[in-house]
Order: C-alpha cells, then sequence, then structure tokens
C-alpha cells in the first residue's frame, strides 16, 4: 500500500506541475484515488516538504506554459 499512494502521490505531482486550465488539485488528487483531502494534502507535503498548492504555484511561476491537449493530454513546454 505504502509503494502504491507513493507512486500516486508521485503522479498528482507531475500532473501539478503540468497542468491544463480546467485543473483542480483535488480533482487532480481524485483522478489518483485520494478521497480524504486533509490526508491526501498531509501525505503530500510529507513527502515533497510543501503543499500541493505550492507545487502548481510553483510551476506557474517558473514558465510552465499551458498547451492545449494534443497527441498527450498533459503535454506542456518549459
Amino acid at each position: 500500500v505504502t509503494f502504491l499512494r507513493y507512486v500516486r502521490l508521485h503522479e498528482v505531482r507531475k500532473s501539478l506541475l503540468h497542468l491544463e486550465r480546467h485543473d483542480t488539485i483535488s480533482s487532480l488528487a481524485a483522478d489518483w484515488g485520494f478521497w480524504h483531502m486533509g490526508m491526501f494534502g498531509q501525505q503530500y507535503k510529507q513527502l515533497f516538504c510543501e503543499t500541493p498548492s505550492e507545487t502548481m504555484s510553483r510551476a506557474r511561476t517558473e514558465g510552465y506554459v499551458i498547451k492545449e491537449p494534443l497527441s498527450n493530454p498533459r503535454a506542456v513546454e518549459h
């Protein structure tokens, strides 16, 4: 279970770093099977030493460009 949670948390992080315009933290977390947002936030912060919103904010300020989906729905330039 711990390994699967670790993998799922990393997938949420990748999604937060490569956002689409309609994405929210809770929708991305739910997409990866996290239903309790408080617990998700604690586990995320424990693993990455920042909150999901800090990751999302940093991705936006560091110049990630949001693209419209092509063949890869998470396509982003940096």
